[in-house]
């Protein structure tokens, strides 16, 4: 299993620096649009921090550490003399 994990982790980085485009000297390298920002970025953290919180609250506020106790009984009786 160790030896597959490394072979695929060495195939991945491989693969990505080989498919990787160039930077081409006197061409731009898309900074602007990189320093922009994406919405979809910021919506899939907040959705992220939304079901963390969640989680945590649900987490929290549980009554299963209660301890349990069995309902006491008492019986009486009366006792005649003649």
């Amino acid at each position: 299993m160790r030896t597959f994990g490394a072979a695929l982790l060495a195939t991945a980085l491989i693969a990505t620096s080989a498919f990787a485009a160039p930077l081409l000297p006197g061409k731009p390298a898309g900074v602007k649009k990189a320093q922009a920002g994406d919405t979809n970025t910021v919506m899939i953290v907040a959705g992220v921090g939304i079901v963390g919180l969640g989680i945590g609250l649900a987490a929290a506020s549980g009554d299963g550490d209660a301890p349990k106790t069995a309902p006491t009984t008492t019986t009486t009786t009366t006792t005649t003399t003649s």
